[in-house]
């Protein structure tokens, strides 16, 4: 029995020596974003968002997160202040940083004809 518990032990060690690369962090904290979610919550979880595109009550906050092979993009769509839907994607890198290649955000049908975009570097 306590030789299983030293066991246990250890994987769990090895496995936190590994390390999580920043995609697999990016979509591991993805997982806890749920439908209905405030604004605050999912700000909460994720920080604040790499690029943030408003339109009367709709938001869509983007996330990115570069590794060697790839970027990952989280995009985060927001109605009235809470989550409407959330798209996850990797990508060949286009340049070193994820941050200056964020995919165009799909509105629908009908967008509204102004919006507001705000970009932060980090």
């Amino acid at each position: 029995m306590k030789r299983r518990a030293v066991m246990a032990m250890l994987m769990l060690s090895l496995a936190a020596c590994g390390g999580e690369s920043e995609v697999a962090g990016l979509r591991h904290r993805s997982l806890g974003v749920s439908e209905s979610m405030t604004a605050q919550e999912v700000r909460r979880l994720l920080g604040e968002p790499g690029l943030r595109s408003i339109r009367p009550n709709r938001e869509a906050w983007q996330y990115c997160e570069s590794a060697i092979s790839s970027h990952t993009y989280l995009l985060v769509m927001l109605e009235g202040g809470r989550v409407d839907s959330m798209t996850l994607r990797t990508s060949a890198p286009s340049s070193i940083f994820c941050g200056h290649a964020y995919p165009v955000v799909e509105w629908g049908p009908a967008p509204p004809t102004h919006y507001i975009l705000e970009q932060r570097v980090r």
